[in-house]
């Protein structure tokens, strides 16, 4: 009697699991391998489970399960060798409670890695070579792996894992170096992989915090003076500041190093750029023919102001610009450049797209409801979903990966309109109003509310602050700020909204407002006053510091900037941008966006 249609069906899945390991032994390494997936329940296993024609005994050499031969032998090559031998029992150096997990696996295609798992899974799929473990292994551990554990990772991952992975625990830790030179796990660190990590331009430190680092770490390892020079040979001494050079040079650990070996060759080198008198780095390149200062590493996030209202030519432009904090300079990013010209405008960034909010353009003049987008992997602009108001000096704000469009002037009144665009459907959806009609207002997201803060009415600037609560769909006033300010911007950092600057309706402000949002009202902390008095600027975070850019000071547009650093409390100046601009907007690009940021850093430097 032939088959049914019920033991037909099996027949089937086997061939796919057949096609599986098929395309799993095409694959050159686990890691690029995708976990498949499967719809078929196990109570319809169940129905069928006279067909289990396999017994697979654990360790103990007692324990044993029934399987269907065909599912579970095309885990691993290893088991098809051992089913080939002998059809009817196999024999697994695993104990008995993780064959239960891995017979599981073999059915559902789902395994739950953890902390607590992870070594055994690892030491079971290893000696098995059982490839879609390996990779549920490979992808918890990037997603766990964090400056504290980095080392401990990478150790992991030379262990068990393919030479792909490892070179990715490695670039982690180059870009992060800066957060783990002060973890513990950094102890754990060869000569071999500091060499490999001090090499890479990616490393997003400065160089002389690099080579204090090398000069404490290896004193308290009591590394040799051979190694420790090997080290610190990737050290760019050039691109030190005359007295950071003398100060490493005079560190007792160095005078002892220079005593007893060869001094690094990058050392010595560098004793030109350095030596008084103090001279230019271009003059220096003239009088030493040859001499080549040593390239800048790349930073591991980059600031980036988008449009603004230019000072010379008067009015809205096109010009992007990013900030590198390693060399703290400018680039002018000429692959961002804006497909129009735009000022008073929005930006948002949600993973590797940035979202370009309204805006005004005085050619005709445009007060625009576009909504433009930049992949910042194609690096394209192309315009999506228009807005259903005009808005100019609007603010916008992301919460729940949703752009909220807040406020703004289109050209006759201000707006107390407020919409939402969902980028899943490029489509915008109006919420309830604001309380009170806002232009040239700061707007942050916190905590799952959105605060509107200051601002413009056409007649009065506002010191209020308005929450918006998406839960109940309703805005609330939740206090207000002691000074009113139009053109101000704000930030999150933290617990914490920082206000700052803007003008009061005569005068332009250095002061700097914060508070931590409560529940039924504001709780406000000290904050020193900005460098500069300053409207119309832009803002963003990164490194847990608050960057300024640009705006109007009286009497002019400005190109001044500043950074504020929490732990310190202090504000410091930083280098002007290329154009004085102001109604600019920015934002903070990462490698969570990008996968390279050096790219955006090769147009011509100032």
């Amino acid at each position: 009697m032939g088959p049914t249609k019920r033991t037909r069906k099996p027949a089937a899945r086997y061939e796919t699991r057949r096609q599986v390991a098929i395309a799993r032994k095409k694959e050159k390494c686990a890691c690029e391998l995708a976990v498949p997936k499967t719809d078929i329940p196990l109570d319809f296993y169940e129905d069928i489970s006279f067909l289990k024609s396999l017994s697979v005994v654990a360790s103990d050499g007692v324990t044993s399960f029934r399987v269907h031969a065909e599912l579970f032998i095309y885990l691993s090559d290893i088991f098809l060798e051992l089913w080939k031998t002998s059809k009817e029992k196999i024999f697994l150096n695993i104990s008995s409670e993780y064959l239960n997990l891995l017979i599981n696996f073999a059915y559902t295609l789902t395994c739950e890695i953890s902390q607590d798992n992870l070594i055994p899974w690892l030491q079971i799929a290893k000696a098995y070579k059982i490839s879609y473990i390996l990779k549920l292994c490979e992808i918890f551990l990037l997603k766990e792996v964090l400056p504290k554990n980095a080392f401990k990772a990478l150790g992991i991952t030379r262990d068990y894992l393919c030479h792909h992975l490892v070179n990715k625990i490695l670039t982690y830790i180059t870009r992060n170096f800066v957060d783990i030179a002060n973890q513990e796990c950094v102890k754990d660190i060869t000569i071999e992989d500091l060499i490999n990590i001090t090499s890479s331009d990616e490393l997003s430190i400065r160089e002389n915090n690099l080579a204090s680092f090398i000069l404490i770490w290896a004193q308290e390892n009591q590394v040799s003076s051979q190694n420790l020079s090997l080290v610190l040979e990737n050290v760019r001494f050039t691109r030190l500041t005359q007295n950071e050079y003398f100060s490493v040079l005079n560190h007792p650990l160095m005078r002892i190093l220079i005593s007893t070996c060869p001094a690094p060759e990058s050392l010595v080198a560098a004793r030109i750029f350095h030596d008084p008198p103090v001279s230019t780095r271009s003059q220096v390149r003239k009088k030493h023919k040859g001499v080549v200062e040593e390239p800048a590493r790349i930073p591991r996030e980059i600031v980036v102001t988008l449009g603004g209202w230019s000072a010379y030519p008067p009015g809205p432009c096109k010009v992007s610009e990013g900030y590198d904090f390693l060399k703290d300079t400018w680039v002018v990013l000429e692959n961002m450049e804006l497909p129009d010209n735009r000022a008073y405008h929005g930006l948002e960034l949600i993973q590797n797209k940035v979202y370009m909010v309204g805006g005004y353009d005085s050619n005709g003049p445009i007060y625009h409801n576009s909504l433009m987008c930049y992949d910042l992997n194609t690096k394209l602009w192309h315009e999506l979903s228009q807005m259903l108001y005009q808005r100019c000096y609007v603010a916008s704000t992301l919460l729940d990966g949703k752009i909220y469009a807040v406020g703004g002037h289109d050209g006759r009144e201000r707006h107390k309109s407020v919409e939402v665009y969902d980028p899943t459907r490029n489509q915008w959806s109006k919420i309830p109003d604001l309380i009170h009609p806002r232009s040239d207002l700061a707007c942050v997201s916190m905590n799952g509310k959105v605060y509107a803060i200051g601002g413009f009415t056409g007649a009065d600037v506002l010191a209020s602050i308005e929450v918006f609560d998406p839960v109940f769909g309703t805005w609330e006033i939740l206090d207000s700020l002691s000074t009113p300010r139009s053109g101000v911007k704000a930030c999150v950092l933290g617990d914490k909204i920082y206000v700052l600057a803007g003008f009061d309706g005569s005068t332009r402000l250095r002061t700097v407002e914060c508070f931590t949002p409560g529940t039924t009202r504001a709780i406000w902390h000290q904050v020193p006053s900005m460098k500069q008095q300053r409207s119309n600027f832009s803002v963003s975070v990164m490194d847990n510091k608050i960057y300024v850019s640009g705006g109007y000071a009286d009497p002019t547009v400005s190109s001044s900037c500043e950074m504020y650093c929490p732990v310190t409390n202090t504000w410091t100046e930083l280098a002007d941008m290329h154009h004085q601009k102001s109604a600019l907007a920015q934002l903070t690009i990462t490698y969570d966006n990008v996968d390279t940021i050096a790219s955006f850093l090769r147009p011509t430097q100032k």
